[in-house]
């Protein structure tokens, strides 16, 4: 019993004297407009919001939610060229869908084409 502590301590004792760090010598990656120069193509959006107001009563503010909104993009052909200048360009259509639910409970929706 002793033998097999002693053969368990030892193994967990090389487990950790024996790792070591693999990214040591690797170089920070810096963020740069060449290293993200490319066209890209969009797959998808999805946008979330959530409108809110304050209100005073006694003085103590209390925030309302008046709406939220939920937005998804679908059938993309849309692509977005960002060039080594800093200046980008995008171009293309895709389809948002756009749902609101306001305070009252009534739902909103709609369905456009964006160019």
């Amino acid at each position: 019993m002793k033998f097999l502590k002693f053969i368990f301590f030892s193994s967990f004792m090389m487990l950790f004297t024996n790792c070591s760090d693999d990214n040591a010598d690797a170089t920070p990656f810096i963020l740069s407009n060449e290293n993200i120069v490319g066209t890209y193509n969009i797959s998808e959006l999805n946008i979330e919001t959530k409108v809110t107001s304050t209100t005073d009563v006694s003085g103590v503010s209390i925030p309302f939610t008046v709406a939220t909104s939920t937005s998804n993009g679908d059938v993309f052909q849309f692509a977005f060229v960002l060039n080594s200048d800093g200046t980008f360009s995008a171009s293309g259509q895709f389809v948002l869908e756009t749902e609101i639910t306001l305070a009252t409970g009534d739902v909103v929706t709609n369905e456009e084409i964006c160019k």
